[in-house]
């Protein structure tokens, strides 16, 4: 086999994983978008993040404006509105980086540019009085009327500030963080109705409610005089009441993949549901949480984070385990100039990086060559741009390109004896 020159080989992968990746046939959400930023905000709680890719399917008239914003302690409430800053600093930083994109625009787009950039700022001076919630992200996504999406996270995100000016939403670092969180269902079982949720990096969101058929009053009063016959109705009442709840349950878990199931309920709703749980049901059930008509949504959220943060622990302890299997055979490196290099060469298969971990370096943005040292692409021969967190790009990449990359969080002291970085590789000797 004859040798393929390096560069060729890079610039034939980046655009093979640039084209790769198929759309959904979700619902285009674009249909039901609010016209501005302010009504967008108003329903941020009611919207599934997942149906985030049917916007890829949609070639929108004028460029998106993608914003990512992180937020630390009380930053929404902080008076010299550091994120405002943050804005700015982005804002110029990409207006710079696509000079000749904005440039090639017309006269319509390049106002709408402008239009949905001063749109933003504003709403952003705003938002301490739009809102009181403390949220730890906030993601826009903006092009005149015809987009306007806001989320926000309650959980914190391995995602860096980041401002995109494109033809199409720049989508990846919330679609590929919400794969590794993964979206969780709750079911709810109350004596006359279940309601069903779903779990978005610790966001609750109602999707559908089901009551008991009829009153159990009426058909005492049609069945009386009968003896034992209110008692056999209430009862088949009751029965096709959980099997229906059950079959919810199947539907919602044969449409979506899940990363678990959490039911809710007193202690006798918890038991009759069991007896109706499939084997699909069983299989992603990680627990049965007693509650009552007093518990609220707040206090339902952190008993469900709890389980949640043993199975997250559960899954890094085991992800760790198998890091260091790899470690042992050779088919993975460590410390973050060792993964810089496997990634620059495209060779690695799984990303560990340590939270919060910061380091320094520098870029090239066109090629996603990293660096921890100045110098020059050697792809295009440019000035590698000044960056402040290597682990940042280094995840930022990864999420780009669809490669597994674990966040670790509860088992920080073991990351550190790996430098904080740590990737298993592809391997090299192949025939």
């Amino acid at each position: 086999m004859g040798k393929i020159n390096p560069r060729e080989l890079r610039e034939r992968t980046i655009s093979i994983l640039q084209e790769k990746g198929g759309r959904s046939d979700l619902e285009d959400i674009t249909k039901k978008t609010p016209i501005n930023l302010y009504k967008a905000f108003k329903i941020k709680d009611s919207f599934d993040i997942a149906n985030l890719d049917s916007i890829l399917k949609k070639d929108f008239k004028n460029p998106v404006i993608s914003l990512y914003l992180k937020f630390s302690g009380d930053n929404t409430y902080r008076t010299d509105k550091i994120y405002l800053t943050q804005f700015n600093s982005l804002m110029k930083e990409e207006i710079k980086n696509k000079k000749q994109y904005l440039k090639n625009l017309n006269t319509e787009q390049k106002e709408s540019v402008r239009k949905d950039l001063k749109d933003i700022e504003a709403f952003l001076i705003k938002l301490k009085d739009v809102t009181k919630e403390k949220f730890k992200s906030l993601i826009i996504f903006k092009s005149e009327k015809n987009l306007n999406i806001i989320i926000t996270t309650l959980t914190d995100l391995y995602i860096k500030n980041k401002l995109v000016i494109d033809p199409n939403p720049y989508i990846v670092p919330i679609i590929e963080t919400l794969k590794a969180h993964g979206t969780y269902l709750m079911l709810q079982v109350e004596p006359k109705q279940a309601i069903f949720y779903i779990n978005q990096l610790n966001k609750i969101k109602k999707i559908k409610k089901v009551k008991i058929k009829g009153g159990f009053q009426k058909i005492n009063i049609k069945a009386a005089g009968v003896p034992g016959k209110s008692q056999r109705d209430r009862r088949n009442q009751i029965h096709l009441f959980y099997k229906e709840i059950a079959n919810n349950l199947d539907e919602f878990i044969y449409q979506k993949q899940y990363k678990g199931l959490f039911i809710l309920g007193n202690k006798q709703n918890l038991k009759n549901i069991q007896n109706y749980l499939s084997y699909e049901a069983n299989k992603i059930l990680l627990s049965k949480i007693v509650t009552s008509p007093e518990t609220t949504l707040k206090e339902i959220r952190e008993k469900v984070d709890k389980h949640i943060q043993v199975k997250e622990k559960e899954e890094e302890k085991n992800a760790l385990k198998a890091l260091t299997r790899e470690l042992n055979k050779g088919n993975a490196v460590q410390g973050i100039e060792a993964v810089i290099e496997a990634q620059n060469r495209f060779l690695c298969r799984e990303i560990f990086l340590s939270e919060n971990s910061i380091k320094p370096g520098y870029s090239c943005i066109q090629h996603n060559f990293l660096s921890l040292n100045k110098g020059k692409c050697p792809f295009c021969k440019n000035e590698l741009t000044p960056i402040s967190n290597l682990f940042e790009e280094i995840a930022e990449i990864s999420r780009k390109y669809h490669i597994p990359t674990h966040i670790i969080k509860h088992f920080k002291k073991r990351a550190r004896k790996f430098g904080g970085a740590a990737a298993i590789l592809y391997p090299l000797d192949l025939e």
